[in-house]
């Protein structure tokens, strides 16, 4: 619910949100790995939760417009 909040309250960047991993790789929203997915991929990473982040309990619309946010981070 906090990635909804941080979304609603126009906290996220693309610069905040691309860092780089232990590893050097990106992690961030707006890396290729992220920018390649489809969109029913990121809707459903975005309900269920992936990696560190937890799952949501969002509508189908909010979901959707979490989405359209996402590729707003290339």
């Amino acid at each position: 619910m906090k990635m909804t909040q941080e979304v609603q309250r126009g906290r996220w960047s693309a610069e905040s949100d691309n860092r780089q991993n232990d590893e050097g790789g990106d992690e961030g929203a707006g890396s290729k790995e992220v920018q390649g997915k489809s969109d029913a991929v990121l809707k459903e990473e975005s309900v269920k939760g992936v990696g560190k982040m937890k799952a949501m309990i969002v509508s189908d619309t909010e979901a959707s417009n979490i989405v359209v946010f996402l590729h707003t981070l290339k």
